[in-house]
């Protein structure tokens, strides 16, 4: 990007008072700030002079991001594959050299090859960050990042690694705009629909791209395009929303052998250009508009802490002893043990797989008859080829079939679930929220002030998940071929491998559906539960907080004996100062 670009992007977030809001922001309270709040805000002042947009690709997994970003790169950087396979944040940025560097958590980092990737990012050679990264940086020297664009590789959401999904939950306040990947394979899920609102909430600044339309033919795709369009129109009638539809896989092939007709074709180019021109002419809008509301959000938080610390400090020393007894009393309640919960949760998952239960076994029998029909007529009209070509093709359809019934059965005990589920996840956000407010309700009373309330759903609100199940096909084929004497006649030695195959339609369902069910039963249980951890963590670092400021509070009473008027007079000053700031924000439009 050329130097006046960013001069002039610089100049307007001045003439908007961002910059110079952001730094006597920093000057005024930065020493009051823990070490969280710092790094937010060093970060978004850091964003700021860097003058770089990030560009977010999320969704849920398999649905194509990795192959998306090695689309607009123009070359296999990011592993691909057809399990999940990105589980660390991969940020990718320009560079005259191309470069790849991992970053741990303990504040160390090492320079890697480009091949060495899946060793960090894969989920199978790096189960549950076993390794403890905190995220990779690659730089590319594409001229797509040149312009001063950041994409964000994320975790796909709702995979069978709760932490993936936990990892993009976390990454999405940090959004400047985002890129919503989904797919043909199948059409955007309700959990998808969930996922994107609670993004739509953060930013208006998002893409929808509707990936793998390679798989349809073209009236398919008129026609996947006419649903899904009413279908987004429908749940964001108040938020427009730009929507591309393109296959990644045929960009990229297409963009290696410099096919612009292919590429064209894809889809892509239309996609690419939008994603430039938007940059372009919107960079100055995305930046300012992310970074003011991260901003705010975190004015409103040190604002509570700073009135408290002064309702603190106006309380005689016993006093203030005995009102932090009593709070932590209170808050030790709410922090109690949750069995009897989680013993309702669980019983509640029992009455839904019971019935998941139910639905498979009426599936399940006219699964096998439909697989036992499509194979006898497949037999009838093939009863006099080769038995050699009749082996391999009724084989091949044995498979192709069983993959599809039992793929057509998980999609629908999947989406019973995910909706009968999804008022459990609620139960739980509920009780979060309500927690939220007790706290701030026992604080308010015990230290008689408003603690305000503004920031809880940006900061503490979840989209309903529900895991994928992934599965492998075991098709165990183990026919006697001493039965296949070459003295028989074609016809009848391919009616003996017919009656073959439908002996073991049953079976092969049986042990797939058992798979599925059993997957269920382990992960629906597991996800619940850490889902309600999730928003416990959330809630024990707000009472950590508190706890942190009165017990400073306390120390310097014992310490000094003394009047706190001038510290107050300070604190207070800070917080006028502050809410100044806040007032302009929210009022520079």
């Amino acid at each position: 990007m050329k130097s006046n670009n960013k001069n002039n992007t610089l100049k307007k977030f001045s003439g908007n008072n961002l910059e110079n809001t952001l730094l006597e922001f920093k000057n005024i309270i930065y020493p009051k700030l823990d070490s969280k709040e710092k790094e937010i805000l060093n970060n978004l002042h850091k964003k700021l002079i860097e003058n770089v947009v990030n560009f977010v690709v999320i969704g849920q997994f398999k649905r194509g991001k990795s192959t998306f970003i090695n689309t607009l790169l123009g070359e296999k950087i990011l592993p691909t594959g057809v399990i999940p396979l990105t589980s660390i944040i991969t940020i990718v940025k320009f560079s005259e050299v191309l470069f790849a560097k991992v970053f741990f958590n303990n504040n160390t980092s090492s320079e890697i090859k480009i091949s060495e990737l899946s060793s960090y990012i894969a989920e199978k050679e790096n189960p549950k960050n076993v390794k403890n990264v905190k995220y990779i940086l690659i730089g590319h020297p594409s001229e797509i990042l040149k312009k001063g664009m950041v994409f964000v590789d994320t975790p796909g959401v709702g995979s069978l690694h709760i932490d993936n999904t936990k990892i993009t939950n976390e990454y999405i306040s940090k959004i400047d705009a985002a890129i919503f990947i989904t797919s043909t394979d199948p059409a955007l899920s309700e959990v998808e629909i969930s996922f994107l609102e609670s993004v739509l909430n953060i930013t208006d600044k998002v893409f929808i791209v509707i990936n793998k339309i390679d798989y349809l033919n073209e009236k398919e795709i008129e026609e996947f395009r006419k649903y899904t369009d009413a279908q987004l129109s429908s749940h964001f009638k108040n938020k427009p929303v730009k929507i591309f539809y393109v296959s990644a896989k045929d960009a990229f092939n297409a963009k290696l052998n410099k096919d612009y007709s292919k590429f064209l074709k894809s889809g892509f180019a239309d996609l690419e250009k939008n994603i430039v021109n938007y940059f372009e002419n919107e960079k100055e809008n995305i930046l300012f508009d992310s970074i003011k509301r991260q901003l705010i959000e975190l004015i409103n938080g040190v604002e509570i802490s700073l009135e408290l610390e002064i309702k603190s400090l106006l309380l005689p020393l016993d006093n203030l002893k005995q009102k932090t007894i009593l709070l932590n009393d209170s808050l030790s309640s709410i922090q109690k043990d949750e069995t009897e919960f989680i013993k309702k949760i669980k019983n509640e998952n029992k009455i839904i797989l019971n019935n998941a239960h139910d639905t498979i076994y009426e599936l399940k029998s006219n699964v096998i008859k439909e697989i036992e029909n499509e194979l006898k007529e497949f037999a009838k009209r093939n009863k006099s080829i080769k038995f050699s070509e009749f082996k391999t093709r009724s084989e091949q359809l044995f498979k192709e079939l069983i993959r599809n019934k039992i793929e057509n059965i998980r999609i629908i005990i999947e989406n019973e679930i995910k909706k009968k589920s999804s008022y459990l996840y609620q139960e739980i956000l509920d009780k979060f929220n309500n927690k939220i407010n007790e706290i701030y309700r026992i604080t308010s009373e015990i230290f008689d002030f408003k603690l305000k309330e503004m920031h809880i759903e940006v900061e503490y609100s979840f989209p309903v998940q529900f895991e994928y199940i992934t599965y492998d096909f075991k098709l165990m084929f183990n026919f006697d071929k001493s039965l296949f004497s070459f003295f028989l006649p074609s016809e009848k030695r391919n009616n003996i491998f017919l009656n073959k195959l439908l002996n073991r339609i049953e079976f092969t369902v049986n042990y797939n559906l058992g798979y599925i069910t059993d997957s269920i039963e382990r992960k629906l249980e597991k996800n619940l539960i850490n889902y309600n951890n999730n928003l416990k963590e959330k809630i024990n670092e707000l009472i950590d907080k508190i706890i942190f400021i009165l017990n400073n509070v306390k120390k310097l009473k014992e310490r000094e004996k003394l009047k706190y008027d001038s510290i107050i007079q300070t604190l207070t000053s800070k917080i006028e100062k502050i809410n100044t700031l806040k007032e302009d924000l929210l009022n520079n439009p």
